[in-house]
């Protein structure tokens, strides 16, 4: 049902790419300096894109949180036109972290310990110019949930002009730990599985012990049948595994304090999504994303917790749509008048950087004014 939904709106292609090389961590791959990471993405085009309204085409990439992959979007994807909006979708994309989903089946051998989450932003950031770059009249808008949210921010830090608009939902930015306790590593262990002895063993863990057991059913469902590998000896594992899974929780401090100091040099407006009894991230953590990102509104969804996206995938599409509704009648549409160029000649362009340089030098060059006097 789901994949005939998206085949009758878009063209899919699924994509490799090499991820971000150096990592930020010599442990982050087994051998240093010779083994490369490669990243697994789907690309979604338009079958019928509407050309009416605004006229305003938009992308979007979609990051996911720890542990997950690609297909919890698919959903979205699928029911993104479910709702009536002005604008255009020009691509969406999503993407496997490169340890985790088709990403870590590919990195399987080469994965070492360390998982810097800022190297995730710059993974994700590598995909949106591959793909976006192109499309320099469309605004290019990036989504990221819980670690996904930490990566879209860190994405605006990065490469401030690459996306236009940020909307982070349940983002991680600010924990009370340094270290896991042993208490809390086991805890969270223990939720996690990847090896089976058979397919009902399988079905019985993700509908009743996984991170997915509250999750709407059709993306359970679909994670259910992406995740699920079937082993020559008859066993099932999970594309993402155990060990890789619980490293994705013990990497978090060594991105974050680089992200607080930073969150300050973030250009464009960010929307954060959170659940009103959502209990993840301490309070401190939405604290700290009010007070020092500039342009930020806040959203909470009453009753939503970490997983909202996930848990009320239809009642998050509408804030989606309506919040980039909003972006594109106002920001989005000034940004892209402000970029508007028509082909310039060769001594359009000469003229333009003849104007544009006089008019900065006024900016830089002046006469300093004598210090004051105690």
């Amino acid at each position: 049902m789901m994949d005939a939904l998206i085949n009758s709106r878009y063209k899919k292609q699924t994509k490799i790419i090499e991820a971000v090389w150096p990592r930020s961590h010599r442990d982050a791959v087994l051998v240093n300096g010779k083994d490369k990471l490669q990243l697994v993405y789907d690309v979604y085009t338009c079958v019928n894109s509407r050309k009416n309204g605004s006229g305003i085409f938009v992308n979007l990439l979609f990051i996911h949180a720890s542990g997950m992959s690609r297909s919890v979007w698919d959903y979205h994807v699928a029911h993104l036109f479910d709702y009536e909006f002005d604008w255009n979708v020009n691509k969406i994309v999503t993407l496997d972290q490169a340890s985790q989903g088709d990403s870590g089946v590919l990195n399987a051998d080469l994965l070492g310990v360390q998982q810097d989450w800022v190297d995730g932003a710059r993974d994700a950031c590598k995909v949106a110019q591959n793909e976006f770059s192109m499309d320099s009249s469309a605004l290019n808008i990036v989504i990221g949930h819980s670690a996904g949210g930490f990566q879209a921010l860190s994405s605006g830090v990065l490469l401030p002009n690459l996306f236009q608009f940020i909307i982070i939902v349940e983002p991680v930015v600010y924990m009370n730990y340094v270290t896991l306790s042993p208490g809390f590593y086991q805890a969270l262990l223990d939720k996690m599985q990847d090896v089976f002895p058979n397919d009902e063993a399988y079905q019985h863990y993700m509908d009743r012990r996984s991170m997915y057991t509250t999750v709407h059913p059709s993306i359970l469902n679909r994670v259910k049948d992406f995740e699920k590998i079937v082993i020559p000896n008859g066993n099932i594992r999970t594309k993402i595994s155990r060990r890789q899974h619980i490293i994705c929780y013990m990497s978090l401090h060594s991105g974050a304090s680089w992200l607080i100091n930073s969150l300050s040099s973030i250009k464009v407006p960010v929307i954060g999504i959170f659940g009103g009894v959502s209990k993840w991230a301490p309070r401190k953590n939405r604290q700290i994303l009010r007070e020092k990102i500039p342009d930020y509104l806040e959203e909470m969804i009453p009753g939503g917790d970490h997983l909202l996206n996930l848990e009320q995938p239809d009642k998050f599409l509408g804030k989606l749509v309506d919040h980039i509704s909003g972006f594109v009648s106002n920001e989005g549409g000034q940004y892209l008048k402000s970029i508007a160029n028509d082909n310039l000649s060769i001594d359009q362009r000469r003229k333009k950087f003849e104007i544009d340089f006089e008019n900065y030098k006024k900016t830089r060059v002046k006469v300093n004014p004598p210090p004051s006097k105690l």
